[in-house]
This record gives structure tokens, sequence and C-alpha cells, in this order.
């Protein structure tokens, strides 16, 4: 029988590395789901907030029977220096900023505007012929496989009420105390079995932390459609439509909708954009619109009034002389 090194010199090696709380998302998503029993009604519905919050999510929604998204929230990085969280975004323009560190406002604008720009690409790629869950008047339980700065999941709730969902909960494997703190004051219930002063990276706390490509995501989602008997709803697209009486305006009024992350769907007509959005969310673009040609001309120390005058139809005039 060999004899190893430990046992032949009585000294045993020193361990530097962190002990794992799991095997990997799947492992996880079991306990959280676990943890979460008590949060499961006939109108809960379970949102994954990244690419692997949806392996973990898709362990919960399994064991609850609960209906399975994912709401694509991105977090808005610090320009050159991406390790840097300043907040996130997600889908029908929620926007949270926990720090705006000493960025300029334009500077801010554009760093919102390359996040939301990520959003919209793979938003455009998990929901091309996927309608998003309908979450309003229903319990929402918001899961991630780790929560640090607390900015992707308090984006998701704030999103969630925006949707007029009747509770929120929010849930993760793994946080930061900090960052839990933060997600509590804005959920109605925080439910982590694990809450560290010192979190460092999600992925040393889990043996496997494979990511996640969009096809992976995709399986996930069709393969809990499929458990619950969902059929898959079309998406229906919109747009809103901004028209300017002053020649030259819808020019540079589409450089300033690109600066709040709104070019990707925006068409430039001559006096005219056409905004791009699903059914449903033309208010939210309409205030989104509004909120950035308010920016636009308050930099040039001009009145805006913007007037409604038809269904998702801006018209926008050039101030009196």
């Amino acid at each position: 029988m060999e004899t190893s090194w430990a046992e032949s010199t009585g000294f045993l090696p020193h361990v530097t590395a962190t002990p794992t709380l799991y095997v990997d998302r799947v492992d996880a998503g079991r306990e959280l789901a676990a943890r979460l029993a008590g949060e499961a009604t006939s109108d809960t519905v379970v949102v994954a907030l990244s690419h692997g919050g949806v392996e973990v999510a898709a362990e919960v929604a399994r064991e609850l029977g609960a209906p399975l998204d994912m709401l694509v929230v991105r977090k808005i990085r610090y320009p050159g220096s991406p390790e840097r969280v300043l907040g996130a975004v997600a889908p029908g323009y929620a926007t949270y900023v926990h720090t705006a560190a000493d960025l300029t406002h334009r500077r801010l604008a554009i760093a919102i505007a390359d996040a939301r720009d990520e959003l919209e690409h793979v938003e455009s790629r998990l929901h091309a012929d996927r309608r998003p869950l309908q979450v309003r008047d229903r319990s929402v339980l918001l899961v991630d496989d780790g929560i640090t700065t607390g900015a992707r999941m308090v984006t998701g709730t704030r999103w969630a009420r925006t949707q007029r969902a009747r509770r929120v909960v929010a849930a993760a494997p793994v946080a930061s105390a900090r960052g839990a703190e933060l997600v509590r004051a804005e959920a109605d219930h925080v439910v982590c079995p694990h809450e560290l002063a010192s979190l460092g990276a999600v992925g040393i706390w889990y043996e496997e932390l494979e990511p996640l490509t969009d096809e992976d995501v995709l399986h996930l989602l069709d393969a809990a459609d499929r458990r619950i008997g969902r059929v898959r709803e079309e998406t229906h697209m919109s747009a809103v439509h901004v028209r300017f009486v002053r020649p030259g305006d819808a020019d540079a009024a589409f450089a300033e909708l690109g600066d709040h992350g709104l070019r990707r769907a925006c068409t430039l007509h001559p006096a005219e954009l056409e905004v791009a959005c699903r059914t449903g969310e033309e208010d939210d673009v309409i205030r989104e619109v509004e909120h950035a040609l308010d920016d636009w001309f308050e930099e040039r120390h001009l009145p805006f009034t913007p007037e409604l005058t038809g269904p998702h139809t801006i018209v926008v005039r050039p101030p009196a002389d």
C-alpha cells in the first residue's frame, strides 16, 4: 500500500482554497427551491436575471411547478474600467444608477446607452419569437446565481414594480451582505441561504460554473415551457412616431436617442423618427423618448413641450421666438 506524503511526514499541507458552497448551479437551484417552497402560489412566475441565473431558476421553477422566463438585465459599467459597476438597465427602459462616480452627465448617458445596446442585442435573440411572461398582478420570484453589488437585482425589482407585479421576491444562492441589503430595501422579501460579508467573485462558491450561451438559455426556457404545457405566444411589434416641425431636428435628435440607448430601435425618416417596440410597450418608449429629448433641449437652454397628437405619435415643435 502506498503511503501519502502527509501520512509519512505527519504534516498536512496548508489549504488556501476557499471551500465551495455548491457543486454547480443545479445544486444551488435545488437548495434555493427548498427555501422558496413557502412562496409558491398559483400565480407565481419565476424570472431569471442573467444567463447563469436561468440554470438556477430552472430548478426553482421545476420544483415549484411555475412558469419560467428570463429578464435581460445588463450592468452599466464605468468607461474604461468595466469591473466598476454603476448600475443596471432592463427592458421597458428601466434604469437604476447606484452611483455616477465622477462621470459627467454625457459620459454616464453613453455608459447607459452601451449597456442598453447590449441588452437589446440579447433580448432580440431570446424573445425574437417567444413573448415575455406577463407579471401584472402575479407573484414574481426574481432569481440569479449570485448577488454582488445588488444592481442587477434592484433593477429587476424595479422593473417588476413598473409591470405592476403583486409581490416581488428576490432570491439567490449566495450574496454579498451589502448587495443583499440594497435589494432588501426594494423587494418584498429576500431569500438567500448564504449572505457573506466578503463575497469576492460569485464563481468561487461553486465547484463548477460554466458560462451559458443564448442557445443554452433558450433550451432551458423551452424545456420549462414543455413541462407546464405553456404554448409559445407570437410577439407583435409596434412603433412610436416622433415628428419634427423644424427641418434638421430629426437628424440631431437621432444622435441624442443613440446616446440614450434607443438608436438600435430607431429608423430615421425625413422629419420623423420611428422607434420600434413590442405591442404594449409604447407608453414606456414615449416616456424614454421624452426624457432623451428633454435632455437635448435642456443642454441648449430651450423649452421642450412635446405634443401627443395621436396614438403613439409625438410632435416636437421649435420653441417660440
